[in-house]
């Protein structure tokens, strides 16, 4: 295939298991914090995106792995009805592709996911939520002969709980609910 001008490059899909721990401090409306995470990554099919007629597709043969990501959060709350919170959530961090990428022939960008996390307060402390987010994310494989971009784009659902701790204790009598300094 003469690629001199043309834009090689394979399209395919994956499915990931986002395992995320955040910490972030709210002050009023807004958030600001970071997290970790852990996605065991199963890669499918890959077809080329041109030259579909010369160039076949392929299934990685090590197609399992584990995707770390770090990241550094924004947030802000903009609206509340009665038990619900909506916030809107911006993280932006790196990655690290698993053992089923050649990771000495890739250069990395950076990860953004914008998303917006729907929380249903069960008590003082703690909140379920739901998390709708696309994930966007790109590397450059680097060949011999040339470069290839790749984008790992992706959307997410992410489901879970978040504990919140008070900036002040309860008072240490049971029959007192406030909070304040002791």
């Amino acid at each position: 295939v003469s690629a001199d001008t043309t834009k090689l490059g394979f399209k395919g899909n994956g499915f990931n298991v986002p395992l995320h721990v955040s910490i972030h401090y709210e002050i009023k409306n807004i958030r600001i914090g970071g997290g970790y995470g852990i996605e065991p990554m199963f890669l499918g099919n890959f077809s080329p995106i041109t030259y579909t007629d010369k160039i076949a597709s392929f299934r990685p043969g090590s197609h399992f792995g584990v995707m770390k990501k770090y990241y550094g959060m924004f947030g802000y709350s903009f609206y509340r009805f009665h038990n619900y919170l909506f916030t809107g959530n911006l993280q932006i961090g790196g990655y690290k592709p698993g053992n089923n990428f050649s990771t000495d022939l890739i250069k990395k960008g950076i990860n953004v996911n914008l998303g917006v996390i729907f929380e249903r307060e069960l008590s003082e402390y703690w909140r379920l939520f739901a998390k709708p987010s696309l994930d966007l994310k790109k590397y450059t494989l680097a060949l011999p002969e040339k470069s290839i971009k790749h984008n790992m784009n992706a959307a997410y659902l992410q489901i879970g709980v978040t504990y919140s701790i008070p900036d002040l204790p309860k008072c240490f009598y049971k029959e007192c609910k406030i909070q304040m300094n002791h």
